[in-house]
């Protein structure tokens, strides 16, 4: 999770990113959320912050998720960074 990086080569941004020694220690919760139906990772660092999630809201049936359609970068467990795909296709086409 720590290797994808946003799609905008432009874009800057200043996201928390652990150590090689912190790296052991973090972990990647499953997210999955009946109300929506979408499914996805969070990664939190050592200290339970959050430092990546990346998301599925377009869950069609059980086990799909292939599709991520968002992407969202923390800083200090604050998102600072986020890219979703509206279209039913790979890659982001909306960066805020």
């Amino acid at each position: 999770m720590l290797s994808l990086r946003p799609q905008q080569k432009f874009v800057n941004v200043n996201m928390s990113t652990p150590t090689p020694a912190e790296k052991d220690n973090c972990k990647v919760e499953l997210l999955e959320s009946a109300k929506q139906g979408g499914s996805g990772w969070l990664l939190r660092d050592p200290r339970g912050l959050p430092l990546r999630r990346f998301y599925n809201t377009k869950f069609v049936k059980a086990g799909d998720n292939t599709h991520i359609d968002v992407w969202s970068y923390y800083q200090d467990g604050v998102e600072v960074y986020r890219e979703w795909a509206r279209q039913e296709r790979p890659g982001a086409d909306h960066f805020r």
